[in-house]
């Protein structure tokens, strides 16, 4: 029995490396392209800062938009089918963003693109929940993150030096797209061939669609509702932080070049952070403390950079930190509400949806505030001030979840 169980487990990390993560890569490299390339986009179609804040917030306003959609059809059709379907949105509606011409255009296929990406995250969590044990979801989940944000620091590493080999910046639309159809293709092709086949269906007991059943079920488990608030702050300054960063550096007459080297770096740190924050929470099972602690910690780290911007070493070691810190917490927020076990058994999607939806509002809010601070104020001081703010109201609205109950994940499957 236990040989057969080992078995199991192995099977499982098979399907999430050889399947789930190449398709991670793919969308780190769909939505990454797009905040590493805002800087000579914005200059190419003569956006204002406040113009490409509306831009960069589309991945916000997907998940806002689509996140509890996304999470109902993973529950009630199969993550593997949802997270297919997402890739093929995000590839394609990422390519074709090298044929625009004006703001609306490219607005519009960059939310198409984000609304791939959020039908790819739910189901994810599903598949954690679904395959895994509770004590191996943390490693799980911060596996898949590492590729999306490996997939994302490549870009932010390779663009710079893409930009003096290619014509424009849609050719590298063009490049990465085409690396997207051929990921996509292998996912398509292994999903129909192999043990994934029978993942393509979800709960067939389920009645479909049960939307509206399913949020009000989440919603009711008080751990839901604890970490929706705090991921709307949480959402709030990685989401923009994240798709800000490139654009804050070369606004302060930061090298392209450098740029990309420290963007790079900040994406690194993440990958690392999104794989020992969620292995550390998988042994202390306190992940709300985590939240807590390490979020008055950034909120700290982003005051003293403030005050020490101009000086390399100091984006150096706090540009990093920052990305490995919220990389952590972003992922760990996810697993919180698994310990409801009805939650984990049968709305795992559904959880994530609707904590991506209302988290996403909060990066919606922050992206355009600092899109529009930029443009008031033309300094760093005051985004990074706001950033700051919302990394402490992040670890206060986390200060209900240092329940036992809410923090002691079930040790057996």
């Amino acid at each position: 029995m236990e040989i057969d169980s080992k078995k199991v487990k192995h099977k499982n990390w098979i399907i999430l490396v050889t399947s789930f993560l190449p398709g991670e890569l793919n969308i780190g490299f769909a939505t990454a392209s797009l905040s590493a390339l805002m800087y000579e986009i914005s200059r190419d179609l003569s956006l204002t800062a406040l113009q490409s804040g509306v831009v960069l917030s589309s991945l916000a306003m997907s998940m806002a938009l689509f996140g509890i959609v996304a999470g109902t059809l993973a529950d009630s059709y199969g993550f593997a089918r949802i997270f297919e379907l997402g890739m093929i949105l995000t590839t394609f509606s990422s390519m074709l963003r090298a044929f625009v011409f004006d703001p609306w255009s490219l607005s519009i296929l960059s939310l198409l693109t984000a609304a791939g990406v959020s039908l790819s995250v739910p189901p994810l969590t599903k598949m954690v929940s679904t395959l895994f044990k509770p004590e191996s979801q943390g490693l799980a989940i911060g596996t898949l993150a590492l590729g999306y944000r490996l997939g994302s620091a490549s870009v932010l590493f390779l663009v710079p030096f893409l930009v003096s080999l290619v014509p424009s910046w849609r050719s590298v639309f063009l490049l990465y797209g085409g690396f997207g159809v051929i990921v996509t293709c292998v996912f398509y092709y292994f999903a129909r061939t192999s043990s994934l086949k029978e993942m393509m269906h979800g709960d067939c007991n389920q009645d479909r669609p049960r939307m509206l059943a399913n949020i009000g079920h989440v919603l009711n488990v008080k751990a839901v509702r604890i970490v929706a608030i705090s991921r709307f702050f949480l959402s709030g300054f990685i989401l923009s932080l994240s798709a800000f960063l490139p654009y804050l550096l070369r606004f302060t007459g930061t090298s392209m070049l450098l740029t990309g080297f420290l963007v790079g770096i900040f994406w690194v740190s993440q990958g690392a952070g999104c794989i020992l924050i969620p292995k550390l929470s998988d042994k202390i099972h306190k992940r709300a403390y985590l939240i807590i602690y390490l979020g008055i910690l950034s909120s700290l780290l982003v005051l003293l950079l403030i005050f020490s911007w101009e000086s390399l070493v100091s984006r150096l070691t706090i540009i990093p930190i920052l990305g490995f810190i919220f990389a952590g917490l972003t992922e760990i927020m996810w697993l919180i509400p698994l310990a409801d076990p009805e939650v984990k058994s049968r709305y795992a999607g559904s959880s994530t949806g609707v904590l991506m939806s209302l988290g996403s509002i909060g990066g919606i809010i922050s992206s355009i505030v600092i899109g529009y601070l930029l443009d008031a104020t033309s300094g760093v001081g005051p985004p990074l001030l706001f950033l700051a703010i919302l990394s402490l109201l992040m670890a206060t609205a986390a200060f209900p979840a240092r329940e036992r109950k809410l923090n002691q994940e079930n040790s057996h499957p």
